[in-house]
């Protein structure tokens, strides 16, 4: 679990049994590249490689993106640090909230910031190719499931995330970069487990839980 504050950004490990581990001396560069000062913080996936990555927005500085080498280990993504690359001076002010979310239905997620000065910046993240892929998980709203449901992607063995989703909310976001299946699993309020694969060529798949 991410979460940030004022004074210091944290990553819990699940043990298991409501134990939870702080961890970020073990994950890399968000460990020292990463500020005091996060008002917000999002996880996704920025580049479509199964692993959930990390957007961290402050309070007076601009955002920044750290994407999951997949061992523990979170790399500053320089080429998206709108600093860096002097895309926003605005957002060097701060931010109130950020998002990241296939808004365009693209098979790639964007990046939404919302600026302490009240604007609203959207960043679409290139796919005019569809090489970017994606299945999406949906609850539909009025189906037999009120939610919310931890619903896991797997590819083979790689557990690609797990997300909550409720009807009507955000979708639960799975990545790959070749074309081929991804399993769906969640569990209903009974106990039972239920699977899905979902076989993804180009662009995104939408899937509805029903």
């Amino acid at each position: 679990m991410l979460a940030v504050a004022a004074d210091a950004i944290r990553i819990w490990q699940n043990e298991g049994a409501g134990v939870f581990t702080e961890t970020l001396h073990l994950s890399g560069e968000i460990a020292y590249i990463g500020k005091p000062g996060g008002i917000d913080c999002a996880v996704g996936d920025i580049n479509n490689d199964g692993r959930q990555d990390a957007l961290i927005a402050y309070a007076s500085l601009s955002p920044q993106i750290f994407f999951n080498r997949g061992y523990r280990s979170f790399g500053h993504a320089r080429t998206l640090d709108l600093a860096q690359r002097q895309l926003l001076t605005a957002a060097e002010q701060g931010q109130q909230s950020a998002c990241l979310a296939d808004l365009d239905g693209d098979g790639a997620q964007d990046m939404v910031l919302a600026l302490n000065n009240g604007e609203m910046w959207v960043f679409y993240r290139e796919n005019e190719d569809r090489e970017a892929r994606s299945v999406t998980a949906v609850l539909p709203v009025g189906g037999p499931e009120p939610g919310p449901l931890a619903i896991t992607g797997w590819i083979g063995e790689r557990c690609l995330g797990a997300w909550n989703v409720w009807p009507g909310g955000s979708p639960a976001f799975f990545g790959r970069r070749e074309a081929g299946p991804v399993t769906l699993k969640w569990r209903i309020p009974d106990g039972k487990e239920r699977g899905r694969e979902i076989v993804v060529e180009n662009g995104t798949v939408r899937a509805e839980l029903k």
